[in-house]
């Protein structure tokens, strides 16, 4: 009788077991782009098969973001933010079977944050950095050739610049270039202006502001 009772629970767990596992596990086999900046965000494609609705994606120890299941060999994910090196990329079914592809993606070091769009007042044709201001930090200076307007933007001091001011500068203004022309230690600015044939200098007041312009045949 015990006998048995013991072949019984035996073959209850094989049945058990082999029930849990009657899906086939996953396997993955590539990772499309294999790097990206360490700041994470990055949209990736995993290819492979087998995988299940509820199905994990994780990069290194960090789960993705934004998973879809586009069908049961393709998922699209975005990375999560990691340190930069490189990691495994695993997928785990929601039945606990996983794969791993070793060394899977490359975290690369951001060494620059996403960028700041400052919007100008036309078609940019110039544009130089100089302290215009005198605070020890480069201002940017751009000539905008079909509004014929030359615009000053101001940093902040922290990288971030401050809202343009707009200086008539003549019809169809070109390049600029940036000098103390007066001497008075301040940054004045020159431009050329095509359509009007001479050079429009405006001069600095001190503080980052400018005297309307001078023409200057040429």
């Amino acid at each position: 009788m015990k006998n048995n009772t013991y072949m019984y629970a035996l073959l209850l767990s094989v049945t058990l077991n082999v029930t849990a596992y009657a899906q086939e596990p996953p396997v993955l086999t590539s990772v499309s782009p294999a790097s990206g900046f360490d700041s994470g965000g990055i949209g990736v494609t995993i290819l492979g098969s087998n995988f299940q609705n509820d199905v994990i994606i994780t990069f290194g120890d960090s789960a993705a973001v934004n998973l879809v299941r586009l069908d049961s060999t393709r998922i699209r994910v975005e990375t999560p933010a990691h340190p930069a090196g490189i990691v495994d990329v695993i997928v785990t079914n929601s039945d606990g079977q996983a794969d791993t592809l070793f060394n899977g993606f490359e975290y690369i070091l951001t060494l620059f944050g996403p960028p700041t769009n400052y919007a100008a007042s036309g078609a940019i044709a110039g544009l130089i950095s100089a302290d215009l201001d005198g605070d020890g930090y480069s201002d940017l200076a751009a000539t905008n050739w079909n509004t014929n307007i030359m615009s000053v933007f101001l940093n902040n001091g922290d990288g971030t610049f401050a809202l343009r001011t707009d200086y008539p500068a003549g019809v169809l203004p070109l390049s600029m270039s940036s000098a103390d022309l007066d001497g008075d230690g301040d940054n004045d600015l020159a431009v050329a202006v095509r359509e009007d044939t001479d050079v429009a200098v405006f001069l600095n007041n001190g503080d980052g502001t400018f005297a309307p312009k001078v023409d200057y045949p040429v």
